[in-house]
């Protein structure tokens, strides 16, 4: 995957989102009048808040392009990917348990 793009947008996108990449804008719908490379992020955002949404939104774009995820799986492993505060988390597989 190229490194993304990156534009500041002055209004937040439709449904209240502050961060969109063209993978989940397309799964929801959500016109996306950008190149599929570029992710769009409100300027209303602090730096700290910009940098976590982009990372969030390149994590998110990979998983539904690279793994073919749905955009939902997609975004819960992006966000759990922001939890474990690392952009290279081990396997999100589920946990057996031991009897």
């Amino acid at each position: 995957m190229r490194k993304p793009k990156i534009k500041v947008i002055p209004k937040k996108l439709p449904r209240g989102y502050v961060a969109m990449n063209a993978s989940s804008a397309k799964k929801l719908k959500i016109p996306y009048p950008y190149s599929k490379n570029t992710i769009v992020v409100w300027k209303g955002l602090s730096k700290r808040e910009r940098k976590r949404d982009i990372q969030h939104e390149i994590d998110e774009k990979k998983l539904i392009d690279e793994k073919g995820l749905n955009y939902s799986e997609a975004h819960r492993r992006a966000t759990r990917l922001e939890k474990l505060g690392t952009k290279r988390a081990k396997p999100f597989t589920k946990k057996r348990r031991r009897r």
